[in-house]
């Protein structure tokens, strides 16, 4: 997944899904109220999906299904991940 994140939001995801695991911990060993840990919780995992919908491109998979094999957006979002990928 992170290689479909843009290297200028690859930081916000990680802490995305970092303070999410985190949050979820607290909820197992917290003494706090679990009504309360349990709405944070959840607030913090519908902005994790929120912005993972904004940051997350289309998969080139999806693209192709959708739009047909000639989707030039599919064939864009592929070069693009192979030149991530260090591939020429």
């Amino acid at each position: 997944m992170m290689e479909l994140v843009t290297e200028k939001h690859q930081y916000a995801a990680q802490a995305t899904l970092l303070l999410t695991d985190s949050l979820l911990l607290v909820y197992m060993w917290s003494s706090v109220s679990t009504a309360l840990l349990t709405m944070i919780f959840f607030i913090t995992g519908a902005v994790a999906i929120v912005l993972y919908i904004i940051f997350v491109p289309e998969s080139p998979k999806w693209l192709f299904i959708t739009e047909g094999t000639n989707s030039t957006k599919g064939i864009k979002m592929l070069n693009y991940i192979a030149w991530m990928n260090g591939v020429k």
